[in-house]
């Protein structure tokens, strides 16, 4: 029903905001509760996160909207990935790119670009060890392991 009443709004077929679009701290569009900057999350933010990540049959989640200073981030032992960085002011955001990858696509990149090798020290997840999670950034490559959030 949400899907129906967003995309009749945009596509001009209604002239009624869909109360999801609204600007709501509760809403799940403007939702900043899984991109706290302080890396902490409320118990209620990570029900919330694995009964969103199991309805969804996933093992992630990347969510943006809140500018995550310190560069892209991730919180609840990598359930969640904070990707924004500000970047809409090149003065205060970093330039990032989170990359989430199978060794089967590695395998692949490395016979196109030879650039890469499936027996890299990438950050594997414990829920998939083919996962490759890294952060490509201004200065180099990043393992993601090395990007949790305190807390």
């Amino acid at each position: 029903k949400m899907n129906n009443r967003a995309s009749d709004w945009l596509m001009g077929k209604s002239s009624q905001v869909p109360l999801e679009l609204l600007p709501h701290s509760k809403n799940m569009l403007w939702n900043r509760e899984l991109s706290r900057t302080d890396g902490v999350l409320s118990s209620s933010a990570r029900t919330g996160l694995d009964h969103t990540l199991k309805t969804l049959s996933v093992s992630r989640m990347v969510v943006g909207h809140t500018p995550q200073f310190q560069g892209i981030n991730s919180a609840a032992d990598g359930r969640v990935w904070r990707i924004d960085t500000g970047m809409w002011d090149k003065r205060f955001g970093r330039c990032e790119v989170l990359e989430i990858t199978t060794t089967r696509s590695l395998m692949s990149d490395s016979q196109s670009y030879g650039t890469h090798s499936p027996g890299s020290t990438d950050c594997s997840t414990d829920d998939d060890p083919l996962t490759s999670i890294r952060v490509l950034t201004e200065e180099g490559i990043v393992d993601g392991s090395l990007r949790k959030a305190p807390g």
